[in-house]
C-alpha cells in the first residue's frame, strides 16, 4: 500500500508539472528579460541626462591645466616653463596662445584691474588666492623671441608690493629717520649727500 501511494503521488506530480526543468527554464527566461528591460529603460533615462551634462573631468576648449611650477603663490599653466626667476620678478614662456593664458590667470588671481590691449593682457594690483600680503602685476603677451616666437605666450609676474613703512614710535622719530629735525631742517648738515 505504501508503494501504491508513492506511485500515485508521482503520477499526480507529473500531471501537474509535466517537466519541471522546462518550467524552471521558462521562469529564468522571463526574469532575465524583465531585468534586461529595466536596465535598458534606466540606461536610456540616464543616458539622456548624461549627454546634456558635461563630465567634470573634461576641459573646455582652450582651457589650460595647472602645472607644478608656481610664481609668488600662483600656479603657472602646465605648458609654460619658467625662463628666469628673481626675487621680485618671474619670466615664463610656453606654447599656449596669449588669450588662453590670460583666461587661465583671470581665474587664478583676485582683485586688481585687468587691461587688455594690442600687446596683450595686464593684471595690475592682483593677489594670489589666500595671499593678500603680496601684490602682483601679471603681463601676458605674444612671445617675440625664443622657441615660441610669434605663436606662444610670454608671461611676466612682478611683485609690486609696497615696502612696509618702518614702525616708528612718534613723529619726532619719523623726522629723524628722514634725516630732518621736527621743524623740517637738516638734522646733520655734515652728512648731506
Amino acid at each position: 500500500m505504501g508503494r501504491d501511494r508513492r506511485v500515485a503521488t508521482s503520477v499526480a506530480r507529473k500531471a501537474i508539472f509535466p517537466n519541471a526543468r522546462h518550467v524552471c527554464a521558462l521562469a529564468l527566461c522571463v526574469l532575465a528579460v524583465a531585468c534586461h528591460k529595466d536596465d535598458a529603460d534606466s540606461a536610456s533615462a540616464t543616458g539622456a541626462t548624461t549627454a546634456s551634462v558635461k563630465p567634470v573631468d573634461h576641459l573646455a576648449p582652450g582651457e589650460l591645466l595647472e602645472g607644478p611650477e608656481k610664481a609668488f603663490g600662483v600656479a603657472l599653466p602646465k605648458e609654460m616653463a619658467v625662463e628666469r626667476r628673481f626675487v621680485d620678478v618671474v619670466y615664463a614662456a610656453g606654447s599656449p596662445p596669449p588669450s588662453a593664458v590670460a583666461k587661465y590667470f583671470s581665474s587664478r588671481v583676485e582683485g586688481g584691474k585687468v587691461t587688455t590691449g594690442d600687446r596683450g593682457t595686464t593684471f595690475d594690483g592682483v593677489h594670489a588666492p589666500g595671499n593678500a600680503n603680496v601684490t602682483l602685476r601679471v603681463e601676458v603677451a605674444t612671445s617675440t623671441d625664443g622657441p615660441f616666437a610669434g605663436r606662444g605666450s610670454h608671461v611676466t609676474l612682478r611683485d609690486i608690493t609696497a615696502p612696509k613703512p618702518a614702525d616708528l614710535p612718534d613723529e619726532s622719530a619719523r623726522w629723524n629717520a628722514a634725516g630732518l629735525t621736527p621743524d623740517g631742517k637738516v638734522a646733520d648738515p655734515k652728512h648731506l649727500h
